[in-house]
């Protein structure tokens, strides 16, 4: 029902799981229910996208049909970089002799320019509100133990 408050969760299983998750926030932003979503629960996958949602939950819920694309397009467009692909190749050509070709800190510099460099501790109080738990493998920021995505609770 329009104005109740919605919960999301979104599951793990990597791109695929993001891209699928993607296609439902776009449903319900096309029935008028995305800015009911108050919490989001997320694994994984699905982690990616949540992180993504409040880090640029007023682009997606923006009335304009192009800032919620271009939004969008900043997932499909990460989840077809061959990300793991370039990572492998670097980590393998130059890892063993520069640390800064570690899997690890390149996973980090890309979920970095994704979500913009935000941080959940520097996120406000109503974008965090929504993603109440998100539970990943893929814990990258050396920077801060809650990095996007986050393996602890922000709140």
């Amino acid at each position: 029902m329009p104005g109740e408050d919605l919960t999301v969760c979104f599951s793990g299983g990597g791109f695929r799981a993001m891209l699928f998750h993607l296609g439902l926030v776009r449903a319900l932003r096309d029935v008028e229910l995305l800015p009911d979503v108050k919490h989001i629960f997320s694994v994984s996958g699905g982690s990616i996208l949540a992180a993504h949602l409040a880090v640029n939950w007023d682009r997606y819920t923006a009335d304009k049909e192009d800032t919620f694309r271009a939004c969008a397009r900043e997932l499909v467009d990460f989840a077809q970089s061959d990300l793991r692909g370039r990572i492998l190749r670097r980590w393998l050509l130059f890892g063993w002799l520069y640390p800064v070709f570690g899997r690890t800190q390149q996973l980090t510099r890309h979920y970095d320019r994704l979500y913009g460099g935000a941080l959940l501790d520097n996120l406000s109080a109503e974008h965090t509100s929504r993603l109440l738990r998100t539970a990943s493998a893929s814990r990258t920021s050396p920077r801060s133990s809650s990095s996007c995505p986050s393996s602890r609770s922000s709140r």
